[in-house]
């Protein structure tokens, strides 16, 4: 810690992923220069299909990385009877690379363990609903952005959420326990209204935080800044 925060304090500019982080540091090293630059993401055209035609509710993540191990492993033992309790009929599909054995065994009706799959785009334009279960983890998560960005509304752990600047009940849906997240799930999988409204609300907080376009000002304020200081 003392020598990152050294470091930090000698540097022309510090870059930063999430907001917590700039928030932590702000306070750790007042007078540092402290740079925002998120995830990124191209901004693909809003969804071409609607809630009538989509179905199912997705995980995606890299199986290397363990806290998604446990957020799935938690999901399908401890948040689907919740979920098959409210008369959930979709499914809860798992995709992503390096699947452990752990996870391929999760298979079972109601369960669909895909895997890796190339062309997300494709595969999200047939999807109702993305959930980021995270117990445990650090930094800027990619699968709630990647989701917001295809217009497909979340639902996710404090966790999950920490260090985007995310809204409860505005852009995404937050939720800690099992029968509340089930609660929240069921909320946007039954509700066309509802989930049309997080769908826009999610996707245009996605343009506005971490779109090519966003980024690319907040990396000019970089470059500007670190030409001043020299």
């Amino acid at each position: 810690k003392l020598i990152e925060l050294d470091m930090i304090r000698k540097a022309d500019a510090t870059i930063v992923l999430s907001r917590f982080e700039m928030d932590l540091l702000k306070k750790l090293v007042p007078d540092a220069a402290l740079f925002e630059i998120p995830i990124v993401r191209q901004v693909p055209p809003l969804r071409t299909k609607e809630f009538d035609q989509r179905r199912d509710v997705v995980f995606v993540g890299g199986f290397e990385h363990i806290p998604n191990v446990d957020a799935v492993q938690w999901f399908v033992a401890e948040v689907m009877p919740c979920l098959q309790a409210r008369g959930f009929t979709g499914q809860f599909v798992v995709v992503g690379s390096n699947m452990p054995p752990e996870i391929k065994a999760l298979a079972r009706p109601g369960v669909i363990i895909r895997g890796f799959v190339a062309d997300l785009e494709e595969f999200f334009s047939e999807i109702r609903l993305s959930v980021a279960p995270l117990r445990y983890g650090a930094g800027l998560k990619g699968k709630v952005i990647t989701s917001l960005s295809y217009g497909v509304p979340v639902v996710a752990t404090t966790v999950a959420v920490e260090g985007g600047g995310f809204s409860n009940d505005v852009n995404v849906l937050v939720a800690d326990k099992p029968d509340d997240l089930a609660e929240a799930i069921m909320r946007l999988y039954e509700d066309s209204k509802q989930w049309e409204h997080f769908s826009c609300a999610g996707y245009q907080y996605f343009k506005e935080n971490f779109s090519v376009e966003t980024v690319a000002c907040k990396l000019a304020k970089l470059f500007s800044a670190s030409r001043a200081i020299q």
